[in-house]
């Protein structure tokens, strides 16, 4: 297996970004229209709605439980997954706006309704420009059984909640800063789901509950400053700084992680939509009598739109993160994803996808309650696709989709393969 660094990619992405930026609007708030701007909205009284039902998949996918290589037998189910979506606001005069987005997503299984379930993220925001200063106070909710990962094959529920507020001010035309505070809180729902901790690394481990290694309460500050150009690409530095307070004490695993960005934004026209912010991270233990491996090293998180004409859109997306980790004694494990579609119409209705995915996992500590004993894991997963797309009018779209998702890992337990085949619909009314 190779796990090597993308850099022709990263090179390849910024390329792009850069001989199509000029034409490009910031996405950041701006005197002139500081609120959030609906995609299409339709007026119903005092509200502004962009309503729309998407049916994400309908397709049999031939491994559910991510069964091992070699280990046991993959089971095919048919699966449904499909749901609404709302973006509604109201504006109060030119100095205030009322947003809210609502996606909830349900996924049917045929042979396995143990495993049906419904999902929903709720985001609501309020803004209120005084004079040259916008406050914005933001609330999210977001509930969602995960398949299976790369870390734990049960399905656990993870419910995420955020509060914050969100302070800008226009320094002129062109320049903005802000300040934000949020507290959060992540929690897990498996009772059938164990996994093992070794927080001391003596090599006795602790057999306990997915939730008691990621159940955590959040803190966070940041600030931001800001310059547009007169095009409306906006560059930026980004400062923020991060405190976990997990809620179990016995293993040692509050952190701080304090980063800084630098990125540009672009606002979506006829030629590209998104974001750059390239940064570093500090990420480390705060609790000394637990010899977690401290992280510090580069971050990114870019997702770019490009549409060369009307009738194709290339979406390219280059992550490296640090996440927190339920794998053995591993407080985090470094990610890197790299993904491309394409879309390509050859008339008005019909067209093809074609997309890949890579994701490598890089945990920083070797194994001491699992065989073989002082390993590094590290995996690379790969969702490998293709099909058909078929729209009809402005509202209507459908496609069908074939792919194989496979994950390999120097670890014996860690290989499964899955191929599935897809159709989608949605339907703006």
């Amino acid at each position: 297996m190779r796990f090597g660094q993308t850099t022709r990619y990263g090179v390849l992405v910024l390329l792009v970004v850069l001989g199509s930026a000029l034409p490009a609007l910031a996405q950041t708030p701006t005197p002139d229209k500081p609120f959030p701007e609906l995609e299409n909205p339709r007026r119903w009284g005092p509200f502004y709605i962009d309503p729309s039902f998407e049916i994400d998949r309908i397709g049999i996918d031939q491994n559910v439980f991510r069964a091992r290589i070699g280990q046991a037998k993959p089971q095919s189910d048919f699966v449904v997954q499909l749901g609404p979506k709302l973006d509604l606001q109201l504006l109060i005069g030119h100095r205030a706006a009322l947003t809210v987005n609502d996606e909830l997503k349900g996924e049917v299984f045929y042979a396995n309704p143990d495993l049906n379930h419904a999902d929903n993220d709720l985001k609501i925001r309020f803004d209120i420009l005084i004079g040259k200063v916008l406050f914005t106070s933001r609330v999210r909710w977001a509930t969602a059984r995960q398949r299976p990962n790369s870390e734990i094959d049960d399905r656990t529920r993870r419910d995420e909640r955020e509060v914050e507020q969100t302070v800008r001010v226009f320094l002129g035309p062109r320049t903005d800063i802000s300040a934000s505070y949020e507290l959060g809180s992540v929690r897990y729902t498996d009772p059938d789901s164990l996994i093992l901790l070794d927080p001391d690394r003596d090599g006795t481990a602790l057999l306990v509950p997915y939730s008691v290694a990621l159940d955590r309460d959040r803190e966070r500050t940041s600030l931001d400053l800001g310059w547009r150009l007169s095009s409306g690409t906006r560059f930026f530095l980004e400062a923020q700084r991060t405190l976990d307070d997990f809620l179990a004490a016995e293993t040692g695993r509050d952190t701080e992680d304090r980063r800084a960005y630098v990125g540009v934004e672009f606002r979506p026209t006829a030629f590209v939509t998104g974001t750059i912010r390239i940064g570093r991270a500090q990420l480390k233990n705060t609790d000394p009598n637990f010899p977690y491996e401290p992280f510090d090293g580069m971050v990114s998180r870019t997702k770019l739109v490009y549409r060369p004409s009307g009738r194709a859109r290339i979406t390219m997306e280059y992550n490296r993160d640090v996440l927190f980790s339920a794998f053995d004694d591993n407080l985090y494990y470094e990610q890197l994803r790299r993904s491309t579609l394409v879309d390509w119409y050859f008339g008005n209705r019909l067209g093809m996808q074609a997309g890949v995915t890579l994701t490598d996992l890089d945990y920083p500590q070797p194994n001491t309650v699992r065989r073989p004993i002082g390993v590094k894991r590290k995996d690379r997963i790969s969702d490998v696709y293709g099909g058909l797309l078929f729209r009809y009018g402005t509202g209507v779209s459908f496609g069908v989709r074939y792919g194989v998702r496979s994950r390999e890992s120097n670890l014996l337990f860690g290989d499964d393969r899955s191929p599935y085949i897809f159709t989608n619909l949605s339907y703006k009314f």
